[in-house]
Formats: structure tokens, sequence, C-alpha cells
């Protein structure tokens, strides 16, 4: 798996996937449509056996690549009513680990439900309170969700321009369980 990260500077997103797919794969993906599903969700027409997440939060424009079904989540993190939100939207061990950990806590949590609801290509509020990716212990690497058992992955966000972004922003990605794929690093676009 790779993860690409630019700033976005009004590049449209097609072109930037483009940029991303050609990376990732340089011989095979050159002819391939990029079509977006009912609920605008980006992805390759036809069997290329390569799949793509992308997010945005801010300036800041991501995108994941792999070889299964994945989702691909980065937050700012902004200042929220972390606790009123966990209390309304989260699982009682999710909100006990907001508790403990605050504002990075809960965009802990937060990312990687983002995360799951896009590898599962639906909304998130559909699956919000049905996932949990947390209990007693702290964080899990694998949640069952719609059916099917999903891996997580939390990841430190790089330095860009001498700013740290990982004490600014959070990431997280998801995948089937099966998919043993590593994440590569990030990749400056």
């Amino acid at each position: 798996m790779d993860l690409f990260l630019c700033e976005r500077k009004g590049r449209p997103t097609d072109e930037l996937i483009r940029l991303c797919l050609d990376s990732y794969d340089p011989e095979g993906l050159g002819d391939a449509r990029i079509e977006r599903s009912e609920k605008g969700k980006p992805y390759l027409a036809g069997d290329f056996g390569v799949h793509f997440s992308v997010s945005h939060s801010g300036s800041y424009w991501s995108c994941l690549v792999a070889g299964s079904e994945c989702g691909l989540d980065i937050q700012i993190m902004k200042e929220v009513d972390e606790v009123a939100l966990a209390e309304r939207f989260f699982t009682d061990p999710e909100k006990e680990y907001v508790r403990k950990n605050g504002r990075e806590g809960f965009y802990d949590i937060w990312v990687r439900k983002e995360a799951a609801a896009k590898c599962l290509a639906t909304s998130l509020m559909s699956v919000i309170s049905k996932i949990s990716v947390a209990d007693e212990d702290g964080l899990l690497s694998e949640a069952e969700a719609c059916g099917r058992r999903l891996r997580f992955s939390s990841v430190n966000m790089p330095a860009c321009g001498g700013c740290d972004l990982s004490a600014t922003m959070k990431c997280a990605v998801c995948t089937d369980a099966d998919n043993t794929e590593n994440i590569s690093g990030w990749v400056w676009i």
C-alpha cells in the first residue's frame, strides 16, 4: 500500500489520483478511467486489482493505493467538543477512550470510523455507531462491520516544510482483515 500526500493548491482530484496511480503502477493503469459511485467515491473502471481512497483536510490532500478495498482518512485536529460528539456517536468503550485521551483520542476514533466507511463504500453515518474501533484496552487493530472483518492502522503524518504534521493531524487506514500488504510510507506528490 502506498500513501500519497500533497498540498492541493486547486489541482483537480482526478489529476491527483492519476499521479498516485501512475506512481503505484507506472506500467498498467495508463488507460484506466476514473469513475464515481452513486455516493461520489472515485474508483477505477474495470478490473485492475488496484483500489484507492482519497481524503483531504484543510489544504492537504491524500490518497491510499492498495491491492484490495481500502479506506483512508486524514483530519486536522480542530477544536471541537469531543466529549459531546463522542456521547452522540461513539460506543461506550470509545467514549471512555475519548474521556481518557481528550481531543487526540477523539480524532484517533474519528479517522478510523471515516476510513472504515470509505473501505466499506458507505456513508459515515451508516456505520458510525455500528462499529467499535476501541475497547477497554485502547484502539483495536481489527473490528467487524457490515459482515466484514476490517484491519486498522494509525499512520503518523510526515513533516512538511519544517512543520511536523503529526502534531496537528491524525491519519488512519482501513483494509480487509486478510490484506497483508504493508504501508510503504508517505510519498509527496
